[in-house]
């Protein structure tokens, strides 16, 4: 069988762009996979939300090991895991890598920006990066710290998230690139850097294939985003945006009125949550259980098989 972090590889030589989409729990990944993408991303804003915390540099490796383990166990999907700025220096990024490697992930992104890590989706005056040359260093170190060939390097820049301009952005991407990246991911978070990015995508400038994260661009389609060029295109937040939304939606029903009603708030039915976690296959094991186990009597059957023979 396939290691998942080779079928990502073998899938970035294939196609000619990959979706991944954020999971933040097993039903969310299992989502993910029934409809059919690439890859799950396994994002620092969605895991610590989902433990009621600001994606601000608290989420420990721990936890995001944890997840890590829940969601490659709930779906069969080249998982790629949001690092943050590698939760240190030397030493923490090599345990990070080998850690998450350990436990199936495919690919890890870690970004350029400075410790404590602060989202990219908050608006921080002075946004800080670290050198380009500590950040090439820490590159070269992940790449050595993986034990597999196909285990892939994500560099993320966060120069056009902290006002530094386009040629900054490429500056640091052209070098993260020739530090061994295996994708070059330059983030922007609102629509005129975003069309830069695009642009960047479109001239062929880089050496190594890019990624784009559209949360807040929506006007462009994944057949926008794969014409301009780019391998890997990653929804970062919206499974759990529109989760959150929904659930809200549901609470002001039932304070409102007392009652939830199934058309004013559309709820998945109970059956379509029990195929989504796997019910079916509970019972056929179930069932084969009861097959497999049951008691044979204490004559082996012989005064049965007299009785029968008898009568």
């Amino acid at each position: 069988m396939l290691s998942t972090a080779k079928v990502f590889r073998e899938r970035l030589a294939a196609d000619a762009c990959l979706i991944g989409v954020g999971a933040y729990d097993a039903l969310s990944a299992r989502l993910v996979q029934a409809h059919g993408f690439d890859a799950l991303w396994i994002s620092s804003f969605c895991v610590s939300a989902t433990r009621g915390l600001p994606d601000a540099g608290i989420l420990t490796l721990t936890e995001l090991l944890h997840t890590t383990e829940q969601l490659l166990e709930a779906a069969e999907l080249p998982a790629i895991v949001d690092c943050d700025n590698g939760y240190g220096e030397v030493a923490q990024l090599r345990r990070a890598i080998r850690s998450l490697e350990r436990v199936g992930a495919a690919a890890i992104s870690i970004e350029d920006s400075a410790f404590p890590k602060r989202s990219s989706l908050y608006s921080i005056p002075g946004r800080r990066l670290i050198p380009t040359e500590q950040f090439t260093a820490k590159i070269r170190i992940a790449k050595e710290a993986q034990r597999s060939t196909d285990f892939a390097i994500i560099a993320r820049t966060e120069a056009l998230v902290a006002g530094l301009g386009v040629a900054e952005a490429l500056e640091r991407a052209a070098r993260y690139a020739d530090a061994g990246a295996d994708l070059i991911l330059i983030h922007s978070v609102t629509r005129d850097t975003f069309s830069d990015v695009v642009s960047i995508a479109g001239s062929g400038s880089l050496s190594k294939p890019l990624v784009i994260v559209p949360t807040t661009s929506w006007q462009f389609s994944v057949d926008d985003l794969r014409e301009a060029g780019f391998k890997l295109i990653i929804y970062a937040n919206q499974q759990l945006r529109a989760a959150a939304k929904a659930m809200e939606a549901v609470m002001i029903a039932l304070t409102a009125s007392g009652r939830i009603d199934p058309v004013a708030c559309p709820l998945a039915s109970v059956d379509e949550i029990n195929q989504l976690v796997g019910y079916s296959e509970f019972q056929r094991l179930e069932e084969r259980h009861r097959l497999l186990c049951a008691p044979v009597p204490s004559n082996g059957g012989k005064k049965s098989l007299k009785r029968a023979a008898n009568g």
